[in-house]
């Protein structure tokens, strides 16, 4: 149900390390929520982001939310939040 993307790993992996500290304490294992963001560079400066939303349910994962249609109006503040996500998590994967 999520988009194979690197964001979707991201999250789904910092889920699982949430559910395995828990574990390890003793403590419920928190139910998972998701989320998905698919940034399409346009220019240099200009881009356009599908966001997404996920839960557990019946044992699937399903989008718990439908992201609205890609906003245009503002393809500059999407292209420096795309960069920002790159650096960020570039820098929680490889501490650098």
């Amino acid at each position: 149900a999520m988009p194979k993307s690197a964001s979707s790993a991201h999250s789904q992996a910092a889920q699982c390390a949430r559910a395995i500290a828990a574990s390890l304490r003793d403590q419920s294992v928190p139910l998972p929520e998701f989320q998905s963001v698919c940034y399409s560079l346009l220019g240099r400066d200009r881009a356009l982001a599908i966001h997404g939303r996920f839960s557990v349910a019946d044992g699937e994962i399903r989008q718990v939310e439908i992201a609205p249609s890609a906003d245009v109006s503002d393809a500059q503040a999407q292209a420096r939040m795309a960069a920002h996500w790159y650096d960020r998590i570039v820098t929680e994967s490889f501490g650098t």
